[in-house]
Order: structure tokens, then sequence, then C-alpha cells
């Protein structure tokens, strides 16, 4: 039997899109989404939960506090794009055990 591909809607691409395209390359991550490759874009959303720009070192005045703001929002972001992939991964494989039991 083949591997399952996740069918991701217009809403999550489009989020994909908006949240990540100032991160990096977005061609790749919206290629990998069209192509059904899904391992591709669980490792792009997991690089960009790790991306080490969006800690903070230090605060020394209110701009920082701003920029500081600016990462935490990010970081939700690309945690919510996570949690999203994950419940389609889910729902996808819920779909594959469920037939699979089924036949035997």
């Amino acid at each position: 039997m083949s591997k399952p591909r996740i069918k991701y809607s217009q809403e999550f691409q489009d989020k994909c899109f908006n949240y990540l395209r100032h991160f990096m390359d977005i061609r790749l991550l919206m290629t990998a989404i069209e192509h059904g490759r899904d391992s591709i874009v669980r490792y792009y959303l997991e690089n960009a939960l790790d991306d080490p720009e969006l800690y903070v070192d230090h605060m020394v005045d209110n701009g920082d506090r701003v920029v500081a703001n600016a990462k935490i929002h990010a970081h939700a972001q690309r945690q919510e794009l996570y949690t999203e992939y994950m419940e389609l991964l889910t729902k996808t494989l819920d779909k594959q055990n469920v037939r699979s039991k089924l036949l035997r």
C-alpha cells in the first residue's frame, strides 16, 4: 500500500506563504506542498520553529521591545502552522489505518 498524501487546503497554503515568505525561499515550500512531498514540508516547518533569529538575548530600549514582540508573534504563527500540519498528518494517517483495518 502506498504512503498516503496529505491534502493541503488553500487556507493552509496561504498561511504558509504569508507567514514564511520572509524566512525562507517560499517557492521551495510551495513546490513541496504542490507535489505531495510531506516530509519536506515537515522539515521546513520544523526549521522555521527552530530559527535562532526568533530568540531575544537582551532588551535595552523600547525599540528592542517592539522587535521582541514581533519575534514572539512570528513564533506563534509558525507554531500554528506546525500544529495544523500535524493535525492534517494525523487525519490522513487515521484514514489510512481505518481503511487497512476494514480490508482485513
